[in-house]
């Protein structure tokens, strides 16, 4: 039983680090606007 929760354990830690990498290049993409190239207000802005 011990060794299924270590299992279990090493996948969520593998889940999560992959997850937390995944959220930081998102965020990075978006500040620098290579992920996003256009701001998120100028979405809702009416158009010219």
């Amino acid at each position: 039983m011990q060794r299924l929760k270590n299992t279990l354990m090493a996948i969520y830690a593998v889940v999560a680090v992959f997850l937390a990498v995944t959220s930081s290049f998102w965020m990075i993409g978006m500040i620098n606007h290579w992920l996003i190239p256009w701001s998120s207000m100028a979405i809702l802005a009416p158009p010219r």
